[in-house]
């Protein structure tokens, strides 16, 4: 999974943020220099993130945890969606439900400024 942090914080270059699903853990990556710029875990195994959403300023990434299994499989069911300080590169967040939804498919509008996942 890549999402596109573009123009990731003032000055800087847009980087490439990837969910590792095999490790779970999170790169992010300046494709302008093709080089990892940092590496940190997900801290939630055996549920690991699916996809990401970051927010119109590229500031923040929103991460689901969908489950530990593909889409339509039984499994476990994730109840999170971890959000990222790029800057700092930390989980800054974990926005639960309170049961299992296996969120997916994040979708920041940058019209209404509102995170969708379904």
């Amino acid at each position: 999974m890549l999402a596109l942090v573009s123009g990731a914080l003032a000055g800087e270059r847009p980087l490439l943020l990837v969910a590792n699903q095999g490790d779970a853990t999170i790169s992010l990556i300046d494709p302008a220099q093709n080089r990892q710029t940092a590496l940190f875990a997900e801290g939630t195994a055996p549920i690991v993130v699916h996809e990401a959403a970051t927010s119109p300023d590229g500031r923040l990434a929103y991460l689901p945890l969908y489950g530990d299994s593909g889409v339509g499989k039984p499994g476990i069911d994730g109840d999170t969606i971890l959000v990222i300080d790029i800057a700092s590169q930390k989980i800054v967040n974990r926005l639960k439900f309170p049961h299992g939804v296996r969120p997916h498919c994040a979708i920041y509008d940058h019209g209404s400024n509102l995170l969708y996942v379904t």
